[in-house]
């Protein structure tokens, strides 16, 4: 009985984990302004990699990987190649 409740909690904690991941990308890629590797002239920002954090939960503590994410740099149009400064 025990093996079997601690399975269950263990599964519970997977799809709980899965759940939030499957929440945070969409909401990442609306901040965004495109989706993962897509250009998209409503870019407001890029992604910088992912960062794991620790989420407490009611089935234990879960790792859940949320995008980093960059500021947008505005460039010049005066600066690049062929620049004269």
């Amino acid at each position: 009985m025990i093996t079997g409740t601690i399975a269950l909690i263990d599964y519970l904690r997977k799809m709980v984990q899965q759940f939030t991941q499957a929440v945070i990308e969409p909401e990442a890629e609306q901040q965004i302004g495109a989706g993962s590797h897509q250009r998209s002239a409503g870019r407001t920002t890029q992604r910088n990699g992912c960062q794991e954090r620790g989420l407490s939960t009611r089935v234990g503590e879960l790792a859940v990987r949320t995008p980093a994410l960059a500021a947008q740099v505005q460039v010049s149009p005066n600066c690049g190649r062929g620049a004269s400064f």
